[in-house]
């Protein structure tokens, strides 16, 4: 083989491992393009697994601020139960003083008119000084008086009807006293000897 067909023949070669580095390197490009594009798909995927985790985040703390409004709630309506409780006894209390309050108002009414009575007792009292109370005395000292003179005349009276029946008592008093009365009883139609059947 002569120099020139060496020549040629590395020309050949030469131009076709040129080709060949061409269509390397257009791959190697290719390639990069297509890893870049890739890169860029990754990214954008990180990037939204990242705002997906956001909301999962949100989420997560909104559902933690629901239960603690649920709690929050369940605080405020046992407050509220427990406001309507003391409410509720306030109402009782504010009525039981109204009552006694009525109650009251009724004892002082009562006091007052007792009061009154009295007053008008201590004014009494006031009027009658030494002449009225001896005034009373004396005539609570008639009335004695009178209720003795009536008791003298009953227990003579009464000593007369015994001294009187003790005398009419006597067997022969009492023998004349039947005769008399069977007489009598003859005069008016009985059975006696005087006119008598």
């Amino acid at each position: 083989m002569t120099v020139e067909e060496d020549v040629r023949k590395n020309s050949k070669d030469i131009h076709e491992l040129t080709v060949n580095v061409t269509r390397l390197a257009t791959i190697v490009e290719n390639s990069e393009k297509r890893h870049d594009s890739d890169m860029d798909v990754m990214k954008e995927a990180v990037q939204g697994i990242s705002r997906l985790n956001e909301r999962i985040g949100a989420t997560v703390g909104m559902e933690k601020d629901i239960a603690s409004m649920r709690e929050t709630m369940a605080e405020q309506k046992g407050d509220i139960r427990t406001i309507r409780h003391d409410l509720n006894n306030a109402l009782n209390a504010i009525t039981g003083i109204s009552i006694v309050n009525e109650k009251l108002n009724e004892a002082t009414s009562t006091i007052a008119a007792q009061g009154a009575k009295i007053e008008g007792l201590e004014s009494w009292r006031d009027k009658m000084d030494g002449a009225g109370i001896m005034g009373l005395n004396e005539r609570v000292n008639k009335l004695e008086l009178v209720n003795s003179n009536k008791d003298g005349k009953v227990a003579a009276f009464t000593g007369t009807a015994k001294g009187v029946w003790s005398f009419v008592s006597t067997p022969f008093w009492m023998a004349v006293t039947a005769v008399t009365v069977w007489i009598l009883s003859g005069m008016y139609g009985g059975k006696g000897p005087i006119g008598g059947e």
